[in-house]
């Protein structure tokens, strides 16, 4: 059985890591990227992985495009599967610059942080549409079909991954605990374990993440836990909870306190 031409549209962190680790897998993979430099360089050096611990350390020869040279795919074989690892704004023009060269049955995967799987959708078709959450990839409608296990098999080869049925809720818990971390801690530039030990900042980030829970809920989603608390807190405090607001202040006391000892678990881990 031939093996599948997998894209990926967007060699940066999250696209040039997938395409990287695929491609030392033995995967058939092109890359495609608007920056030629870095195509260029990626292309003559190899795409150079930095890992957590230098043994992940890698450099992985890639076949790489320019995004004005994607007409050579017409003398590959069409795309069976497409990971797009670019900005959400980008959404539209990476699914739009993919559609001529995907085969009948392929599957385009967003790897991207937002909710863009209706997106693509809309120009490549439900059926061909799944989504990937860092360590969780998933169908639009929740079914362990057998191309998602097909997929989280691929990905093993990149990172640990599981299958998932709640793809949309699982997003948008995601998108709660970037909400209440990364904004506020880029703007005041504090460690999240600064900022849960600051009451007016806690307070704040609590807010923050109860506006994007109630959000989530009137869209229907079912929402998972915010790190280890569960996202309903976050939408009673919220609501005006006392009992709620005092539940997760004491537990982000704690896992800021266990932070100053290097014990703290990331909030975001899985994300």
């Amino acid at each position: 059985m031939m093996a599948p031409h997998i894209a990926v549209v967007g060699a940066g962190a999250v696209g040039g890591f997938i395409g990287a680790r695929l491609a030392a897998a033995g995967e058939n993979v092109t890359l495609i990227d608007r920056w030629r430099e870095h195509g260029d360089t990626a292309r003559r050096n190899g795409l150079r992985i930095d890992g957590a611990v230098p043994q992940d350390n890698a450099i992985a020869p890639v076949r790489i495009l320019a995004d004005d040279d994607i007409d050579s795919l017409k003398a590959l074989p069409p795309l069976d599967i497409v990971f797009i690892s670019v900005k959400s704004y980008d959404t539209r023009w990476a699914a739009e610059l993919v559609l001529p060269y995907l085969h009948a049955d392929a599957v385009v995967v967003s790897a991207q942080n937002g909710c863009n799987e209706a997106t693509l959708a809309e120009i490549v078709g439900a059926s061909r549409t799944a989504g990937l959450i860092a360590a969780r990839i998933g169908e639009l409608d929740g079914q362990r079909s057998a191309r998602i296990e097909t997929l989280a098999t691929l990905l093993r080869q990149v990172d640990s991954v599981a299958v998932i049925d709640n793809l949309a809720g699982e997003r948008w818990s995601k998108l709660a605990v970037n909400a209440m971390r990364n904004g506020v801690s880029a703007a005041t530039g504090l460690t999240i374990d600064a900022l849960d030990s600051h009451q007016q900042l806690r307070r704040f980030s609590i807010k923050v993440a109860g506006e994007e829970v109630r959000v989530g809920q009137r869209l229907g989603y079912s929402l998972t836990a915010l790190g280890a608390i569960p996202a309903a807190l976050f939408a009673a405090a919220t609501d005006g909870s006392a009992t709620a607001l005092a539940e997760i202040e004491q537990r982000l006391i704690d896992a800021a306190q266990r932070g100053a000892v290097g014990q703290r678990p990331s909030m975001g881990a899985g994300y």
